[in-house]
């Protein structure tokens, strides 16, 4: 009795506090970087997990159970930990995504904005929250996973569970629609074999996620470019439409709207892309076959119950049918949803690719050219 008035006490102050995803987004609290988080923490912290970095995982729900056969659903209004400012980044893709997915829920999602310490405050709380099904968080990859790696061993793959994916932004190989010289991806990997300091790629920054996606590329077809650096990817892609770069590693998301006079040559991506088709993936063409780009995540506090896993898994892919959220996101969002298994899988083996990338990632070694046996002996 104690515990059912003390969660009917939470609802009715989270409704007084919180700002609900419905709403104007706007919020009283002040959104300093520095500041603390504008909302205590839920329940006790959760349970450390186990501290093996060789074996952690996140968590997924591997039960049978449907959502509907279990008949677990949430009696109190939901939280979502966001750490990005109200109506920004992924809080906007969020809050777009809950709007529809209210009616499937039940309740209201009210939104926490935490955005102090770099923005990694909201990442901190919600590993901290009771894993009850009441407090959910949304997250970027590979943002997530540098958080991860730059954290440890306070925090880890095992302090959270993955729920579902609802966007995944993969990255592509983008060259100008009229440069004659690059009509495949083998024509690119030939040129940069051939013309190694004439090649340009354009990128977002020196080892961001531009320039990761490029060098992972040239490592596997083994062929050498000049990095050029961009303020922001959107600067990158308009290098490669004016001709000042040759080609660049764009997100999907990032061309949408912006490919009138751009092609893609491969997709980084495991399979062919929904927004284009027709674009080979790099593995189909013998080159890197993982996917790479940026993902947003529903993630929980590790321990979360398998039933409220299916609860939720059940919610959101049903949001990314209706008409509304579709009509509301096309041409701009690349949605894909993935599973609480195929989300842990993403976030473990991003986890493993930042985590395995040392110096020798940054660098390429040419093979040494075949000498030409019809070539003259140099005169003595």
């Amino acid at each position: 009795m104690r515990r059912h008035l003390l969660a009917l006490l939470l609802a009715f102050t989270m409704a007084l506090t919180l700002t609900a995803c419905g709403g104007s987004g706007s919020s009283d609290k002040e959104t300093d970087p520095d500041a603390e988080a504008t909302e205590e923490p839920v329940g006790e912290d959760a349970e450390a997990a186990q501290e093996d970095e060789d074996t952690e995982d996140v968590e997924a729900s591997d039960g049978d159970v449907s959502a509907a056969a279990s008949g677990w659903k949430p009696t109190m209004p939901i939280t979502m930990v966001v750490n990005s400012e109200a109506n920004q980044g992924v809080d906007a893709k969020a809050r777009l995504l809950c709007q529809y997915a209210e009616k499937y829920i039940g309740q209201t999602v009210y939104f926490e904005n935490m955005v102090g310490e770099s923005g990694t405050l909201g990442w901190e709380q919600l590993a901290a929250r009771e894993p009850d099904g009441m407090t959910l968080g949304v997250v970027e990859l590979p943002g997530f996973n540098y958080f991860l790696r730059d954290r440890r061993p306070d925090y880890h793959l095992r302090k959270y569970t993955a729920v579902c994916s609802f966007i995944s932004d993969c990255a592509a190989i983008v060259v100008r629609k009229n440069d004659s010289r690059f009509d495949t991806v083998d024509e690119l990997v030939a040129f940069g074999q051939a013309h190694p300091s004439e090649l340009v790629a354009a990128m977002n920054g020196e080892r961001g996620a531009m320039h990761i996606a490029t060098q992972a590329f040239a490592k596997s077809a083994v062929f050498a470019y000049s990095p050029a650096h961009y303020g922001s990817a959107v600067e990158a892609v308009e290098a490669v439409r004016s001709g000042a770069a040759d080609f660049c590693t764009a997100e999907i998301d990032d061309l949408l709207k912006r490919d009138e006079d751009l092609q893609i040559l491969a997709v980084f991506s495991e399979k062919p892309v929904s927004a284009y088709p027709d674009a080979p993936t790099l593995g189909e063409l013998g080159y890197y076959d993982q996917w790479l780009g940026s993902a947003t995540c529903i993630i929980a506090p590790g321990g979360t119950p398998d039933e409220m896993l299916d609860f939720y898994g059940d919610v959101f892919q049903n949001t990314l049918k209706e008409d509304g959220f579709l009509e509301a996101a096309a041409g701009t969002l690349s949605i894909e949803f993935r599973d609480a298994a195929d989300t842990a899988t993403l976030l473990r083996r991003q986890q493993q690719f930042l985590e395995s990338m040392t110096e020798d990632f940054w660098t390429i070694v040419l093979p040494t050219p075949e000498p030409d046996p019809n070539a003259e002996a140099p005169a003595e």
